[in-house]
């Protein structure tokens, strides 16, 4: 993991605030998870990352998600976003209040949720073109 800034106090070394954080997180299936955010809390003895400001979570193959706040565990691969979410997936797009990622990979999502769905391809064979209104 890496920031543009972090300041941590010595009374409580294990938790660093950091600015501009940007890590890359290798998955079991050989992909790469990057994860973007303009501030963050990142809490060493637990593992967890409180990100907030304007947060990314970017997989090298299969979506993207974007959100203002999310609480990331390292530990168990879980995420939770109280927040408007956005997730950009291969052939869709799904946008809803709030997502929960848990660590077997079933995600949630719960509020107002919209979602488009591509179907493949239209008649000229290629993609169409998902839109969300948020």
């Amino acid at each position: 993991m890496t920031a543009r800034a972090g300041i941590q106090d010595t009374t409580t070394p294990n938790i660093v605030e950091l600015q501009g954080i940007d890590a890359r997180i290798g998955l079991n299936d050989a992909s790469t998870l990057q994860v973007l955010a303009d501030h963050g809390v990142y809490d060493s003895l637990h593992d967890r990352l409180a990100m907030d400001g304007s947060a990314q979570i970017k997989n090298d193959v299969r979506y993207s998600i974007f959100m203002k706040t999310a609480q990331m565990d390292f530990k168990t691969g879980s995420l939770i976003s109280k927040e408007r979410v956005k997730v950009v997936l291969q052939g869709g797009v799904v946008a809803a209040d709030q997502m929960d990622i848990e660590n077997d990979g079933k995600v949630s999502f719960e509020g107002d949720i919209k979602s488009v769905i591509e179907s493949g391809a239209n008649e000229k064979g290629t993609a169409t073109n998902p839109v969300v209104a948020e």
